[in-house]
């Protein structure tokens, strides 16, 4: 692809939409449902691809931050899981996302019993019903509640007045082997309590979205059609991805440019 750098102002980035709609579209050819995905749009952040997911036929996003969320529902993005536990303030941002954008449908993460009754509470004050996905902590150890104590949580949601529990959430960012073989078996090894939980809530709970997976794990978790995948780098792709990807797959779409300011010496270079 030859491209005519002379007008382009640097440093900046440059997105090549054309190859951000192949990855889109062998993403969803390869989880087969559209319905089965719900991309992350934490790495491209632009309203741009959030516009192009909506067209292929995606209605259903992760957000990392109430201002990702409010992205998603200027263009009227159908379903946004906020992929946190809010504490705080945010917990009344999202009661305002929620009043202001009623063509979206907003959800967020608990893990914590603490935090249930604070979403329980400003819920109630607010005369509005909040849409939660429990967090499970699948080998990652950065947030989630482990697969074997969610049960009392669950319970605890479903005793709530102003809460709905949605579905069940477990990201595995740690889960990265080069070898696919390996993935797969890391896989296997970190979800044994996830299925066992899984399995004792499909009688009272039915209905349950589980979101599961980042882009590394997506090719072991498409395979599963009990799941909806939540990989999000796949659209711009990175060497990083692409390593973890096989050849012709996913293409990188983004790159950063600069130009070369000064030369200092004979070894060194200043890019602006």
């Amino acid at each position: 692809m030859k491209i005519d750098f002379s007008q382009i102002e640097t440093p900046g980035v440059i997105v090549f939409p054309d190859i951000v709609q192949k990855n889109i579209d062998w993403v969803i050819q390869k989880v087969g449902d559209v319905n089965r995905l719900r991309p992350h749009i934490k790495t491209h952040k632009t309203k741009e691809v959030n516009e192009m997911l909506l067209a292929s036929g995606v209605t259903k996003f992760k957000a990392a931050t109430i201002s990702e969320a409010e992205l998603l529902a200027l263009s009227e993005a159908p379903d946004v899981l906020i992929s946190m536990q809010l504490t705080g303030p945010n917990v009344g941002r999202l009661i305002q996302l929620i009043n202001k954008y009623p063509k979206t449908t907003f959800a967020s993460l608990c893990d914590d019993s603490s935090a249930l009754q604070n979403y329980q509470a400003r819920a109630e004050l607010a005369g509005v019903n909040l849409n939660l996905y429990v967090d499970l902590n699948v080998g990652m150890n950065r947030t989630g509640i482990v697969p074997e104590k969610a049960l009392d949580l669950i319970q605890e949601i479903s005793n709530c007045t102003n809460i709905h529990l949605k579905g069940i959430h477990a990201y595995d960012g740690h889960i990265r082997d080069m070898n696919m073989a390996n993935r797969q078996e890391h896989v296997a090894k970190d979800f044994v309590e996830f299925w066992t939980l899984k399995h004792a809530l499909n009688g009272q709970f039915p209905n349950l979205e589980y979101v599961v997976g980042g882009t590394p794990s997506f090719l072991v978790h498409f395979e599963e059609k009990q799941f909806t995948c939540s990989p999000g780098t796949f659209v711009f792709t990175d060497a990083g991805y692409q390593a973890l990807y096989p050849e012709n797959s996913l293409e990188q779409a983004v790159y950063i440019v600069s130009r070369i300011i000064s030369k200092p010496t004979n070894h060194t270079i200043c890019l602006d």
